[in-house]
């Protein structure tokens, strides 16, 4: 006896989840963030793929957004004072971005890449809090996925 495509079928094998062009990765999250995934989705698991495929459009297009409120130099300046920083969410809003501007001015750099420090505070004030998280992502994102080895500063800038 030969069996074909449709008795396998009739046999109930269990249907896949597509998976074309999309990667398995893990993460973790604490307890309280997977409580509210479970209240949300129809698995906690189902809810972080939601989450991080919305988080990283909503990124960038917070960031394209953002980037156009900054003169070149001023990007330059943000890049800068991100190097050697450790992202942490809770510390990406307008009001930390606007405080590393502050605390940036005795180092010099006003002058080593010629902003005005008020008019930069200003503008990372005026932030919504996804543009400003944008914004922390990118500049530390340079120092820590190696673009730093591959293009200038300005190059990335630029782009």
């Amino acid at each position: 006896m030969t069996t074909n495509g449709s008795e396998k079928e009739k046999r109930g094998r269990t249907k896949q989840m597509p998976t074309a062009g999309r990667r398995m990765v893990s993460c973790r999250v604490d307890e309280a963030t997977r409580k509210c995934l479970a209240e949300l989705f129809p698995t906690p698991s189902g809810g972080v793929s939601w989450v991080a495929d919305w988080a990283a459009n909503a990124i960038h297009r917070s960031l394209r957004e953002a980037l156009t409120k900054f003169t070149q130099n001023e990007k330059l300046a943000l890049l800068d004072m991100h190097n050697g920083h450790h992202l942490m969410p809770r510390m990406c809003g307008p009001d930390h971005l606007a405080l590393m501007v502050r605390d940036s001015a005795p180092d010099g750099l006003p002058d080593k890449w010629g902003y005005d420090s008020e008019e930069l505070t200003l503008k990372c004030e005026r932030l919504s809090s996804l543009e400003a998280m944008a914004v922390a992502v990118w500049s530390c994102a340079f120092w820590t996925s190696g673009h730093w080895e591959k293009i200038s500063p300005e190059e990335y800038t630029e782009g």
